[in-house]
């Protein structure tokens, strides 16, 4: 038995609990949240994700009356349109390496797909964002958040990933096509 998960102090479970977000008490947009978070300014990244969020409840779920509830029914959407099932490890067997294809836990998908849409957000560029999006009515509480905020880049994103386009689901695309080619080294599973 691992001594991570005896550890005193943690109850026996094998992986310490995130304390849930404190508006809307889910532990998806809290994860979302936390992998958005530079350093470590939280209430920044609360306020790039709900603005990107938000903005997207009339789009794709306007007849949802509760707003929490909508903009995690959009966050699920987005999640769904990104995730794979399948990713390539490396494996080196006689010299050759070859590329093992493995399904994936629930947990390192909904990693994974967070992580695309976030890093597919951050290396948009500017000239990418919609000017249609962009209102200068649409302010923070401390002030505007500009044409190049990463709040406009992540609500671009989402919009694409919910879409099922967008540099996320291209490489989501792109990771399972690799393992659909290699498909036959899957013997080699670790």
């Amino acid at each position: 038995m691992s001594r991570r998960s005896s550890r005193v102090g943690n109850g026996g479970q094998k992986y310490a609990q995130v304390v849930n977000h404190i508006y809307f008490g889910n532990e998806l947009l809290n994860k979302f949240i936390n992998m958005t978070m530079y350093d470590g300014k939280k209430s920044i990244a609360m306020k790039h994700v709900n603005y990107a969020l938000s903005a997207l409840v009339p789009e794709f779920f306007p007849n949802i009356e509760n707003e929490e509830e909508a903009m995690i029914e959009v966050l699920k959407l987005a999640l769904e349109n990104v995730q794979s099932d399948l990713e390539v490890r490396s494996r080196r067997l006689g010299g050759a390496t070859y590329q093992v294809p493995v399904a994936l836990k629930d947990s390192r998908r909904i990693y994974l797909a967070f992580r695309w849409i976030i890093l597919a957000a951050r290396d948009r560029s500017v000239k990418e964002l919609d000017p249609n999006d962009y209102n200068k009515n649409n302010k923070f509480a401390n002030g505007d958040i500009g044409r190049k905020g990463f709040a406009m880049k992540l609500l671009t994103e989402l919009r694409a990933a919910c879409k099922g386009v967008g540099n996320a689901v291209e490489k989501s695309k792109s990771i399972k096509k690799i393992a659909d080619e290699n498909k036959h080294f899957s013997h080699y599973r670790f």
